[in-house]
């Protein structure tokens, strides 16, 4: 079941790839986002973190968050998994130890 952080994410996501947000563009802020979509800002702030993390947005303090370009977002993404098991847990750690190496040769 998707949290609501997956969910403002996944939002976002798709106002990206039906063009609403594009390269360079500010998302809208995080009060516009929490009435928008009715979350808190804790929700919005991790939806911003992960989004970061993906090197999809960028924040510029003082001035707010926008959209990197493609070239600047490419990164190796895991599809999303059912990780309720600790043997689906120990794969993608025996994946990424593995990718790791690979990387580092």
């Amino acid at each position: 079941m998707a949290s609501l952080t997956d969910k403002v994410v996944a939002t976002l996501f798709e106002d990206i790839e039906r063009g609403v947000l594009c390269s360079g563009d500010k998302i809208p802020t995080g009060v516009a986002l929490m009435k928008q979509l009715s979350v808190s800002r804790s929700v919005v702030r991790e939806a911003v973190s992960r989004l970061q993390a993906a090197n999809v947005v960028e924040t510029r303090h003082g001035v707010g968050t926008f959209i990197l370009p493609p070239a600047d977002r490419e990164s190796v993404r895991l599809p999303d998994a059912d990780l309720s098991s600790l043997l689906d847990i120990l794969a993608i750690v025996e994946f990424l130890i593995d990718l790791e190496g690979f990387a580092a040769a």
